[in-house]
């Protein structure tokens, strides 16, 4: 069942408020790293991680006598062609793609010059960094040395959740102590075989990931702790 207007409306705000403290959080306790974000729709949750960094470094200079931390950057990974075909087992048994809600090519965002500028009125442009592509491609391809200290992960399907967290595991780029967020975590009824559940459970066996389940957000959404990680994947 499709979710009402007032349903709707009230989770947007629920989670971009979320994406904002998160980032506020990253800040207050240090976390190295940058923020991103993997799968961008309509730009809620992407303005409210650009208004994060943009008042967590105001209070920042309020507090340190005009003194000015790290500065973040603001990561947006998306294809911009919509959800690809759905081909994985955990895909195909899942509600929302045997209706229709997740088939090819829904979900389809902002363009990426729309994105920026969406984003660019929280945020300053040139601190914004668009990928464009299938994260199968993208995200193995970022530089080596770049490290998150916030992770929002709203690829819906298992296989493109799969397609992010492998490669940001092994190639080292979450930070000890980073917040990561699943944005559709609990959709059909919590399933441990489904969706981002299933591919946060398989991540996590692979790669020895510890973490804390800090807290759930939204409808759908649960966000954990990063402790600590093998870069070695197990399978």
């Amino acid at each position: 069942m499709a979710k009402s207007v007032v349903s709707r409306q009230w989770d947007r705000h629920a989670v971009m408020e979320e994406m904002l403290l998160g980032v506020l959080r990253a800040y207050s306790r240090d976390i190295p790293g940058d923020v991103a974000e993997f799968g961008t729709m309509l730009a809620v949750s992407a303005r409210g991680l650009a208004t994060g960094i943009t008042e967590a470094e105001r209070i920042y200079r309020e507090q340190k006598n005009h003194e000015s931390p790290d500065q973040k950057r603001l990561h947006l990974f998306d294809s911009f062609e919509g959800l690809p075909a759905a081909t994985a087992e955990p895909d195909l048994k899942h509600p929302r793609v045997v209706s229709g809600d997740w088939s090819e090519g829904t979900c389809q965002p902002f363009s990426p010059d729309k994105l920026k500028e969406k984003c660019s009125e929280y945020i300053d442009a040139d601190r914004i960094d668009i990928h464009e592509g299938w994260f199968a491609d993208t995200v193995p391809a970022i530089d080596k040395a770049l490290k998150f200290a916030v992770v929002h992960v709203d690829c819906d399907l298992y296989s493109s959740s799969m397609d992010v967290l492998v490669p940001l595991l092994s190639g080292a780029h979450i930070s000890e102590g980073a917040l990561i967020y699943f944005d559709d975590f609990h959709c059909a009824a919590s399933s441990r075989q489904l969706g981002e559940r299933k591919a946060w459970m398989d991540v996590t066996r692979r790669f020895n990931v510890e973490s804390f389940p800090s807290h759930p957000y939204g409808s759908t959404g649960q966000a954990f702790i990063i402790d600590s990680y093998d870069t070695q994947d197990r399978g």
